[in-house]
């Protein structure tokens, strides 16, 4: 057959991963034979156009937004990584965490 994998990201804070559980049960049940996970990155300037979209649709959680990609302490992508990562080996996906 044909191999199938999923790039699943990038990982919009707060938004993306509402419902990771049941994702990654259909991509178990759709036998997804490998999974990319990736965190949504700030670079080349695209903070506004994310910023501005935020603000439009999700206006409160634009300061948690800024806490989670610009803070110096924020832990939140490497807590949501070992979620992911124990989430993932749950259902015997094979995947690449991209960050």
């Amino acid at each position: 057959g044909i191999r199938t994998g999923v790039f699943f990201g990038p990982m919009m804070p707060m938004i993306s991963d509402r419902n990771i559980e049941q994702l990654f049960d259909k991509f178990a049940e759709l036998k997804v034979d490998l999974v990319y996970v990736d965190r949504l990155n700030i670079k080349c300037g695209n903070w506004p156009s994310i910023e501005n979209a935020v603000r439009k649709n999700y206006p409160e959680l634009l300061k948690e937004y800024n806490e989670i990609l610009f803070g110096k302490n924020s832990d939140y992508y490497q807590l949501l990584k070992k979620k992911a990562i124990k989430l993932l080996s749950e259902r015997h996906l094979n995947f690449k965490m991209c960050y």
